[in-house]
């Protein structure tokens, strides 16, 4: 409890713990959810574990910078890690951006995540489609032909006022 409350004050305190609180599951929970930044101390096994990996994303998505490249590629954790935060998506690896398939799902989930996926893949008006139902502001972080397009905005259920908003960042 002393060194929990020393993490809650400063992540730095973790690495004065031992080896056995750096690996302790329940003890790394309770300090991630305190300062998330206490990752960096704790052991590197515990970056490869889906389930505190998760609960250290939803307090921050900084902790993703953290995990383990394993997770970072696993398609699962970064579904569930974009549904608790869209920004996540930026921390996926080169491997799942490049899956078109990954991405389609990604912005099915949180549209948010639209502004974040590689540039080639805003080109692409089925994902735009997608982030739009979920997200009307993602307009603006699209190319300027697909803001204007009668079809997309139809599809989609945009009326052109509210396309307009979306476009500008006043939605």
């Amino acid at each position: 409890d002393f060194i929990l409350q020393a993490v809650a004050r400063s992540p730095m305190a973790l690495q004065f713990a031992g080896s056995s609180l750096k690996t302790n599951k329940v003890f790394l929970a309770e300090a991630l959810k305190r300062d998330p930044l206490a990752l960096q101390f704790a052991d590197a096994s515990v970056r490869e574990d889906f389930e505190l990996m998760l609960k250290a994303v939803r307090t921050s998505t900084v902790t993703l910078e953290r995990a383990s490249p394993a997770l970072r590629s696993d398609r699962a954790f970064m579904l569930s890690a974009v549904e608790a935060n869209p920004e996540c998506i930026k921390h996926a690896s080169k491997s799942l951006l490049d899956d078109r398939t990954f991405v389609l799902a990604a912005v099915k989930l949180r549209g948010g995540c639209f502004k974040h996926i590689p540039a080639r893949w805003r080109e692409d008006l089925e994902l735009l489609a997608e982030a739009l139902k979920k997200d009307p502001s993602v307009l603006r972080y699209a190319p300027p032909d697909a803001r204007a397009d009668p079809k997309l905005l139809g599809a989609v259920q945009l009326e052109p006022s509210r396309a307009r908003r979306a476009a500008l960042g006043e939605e």
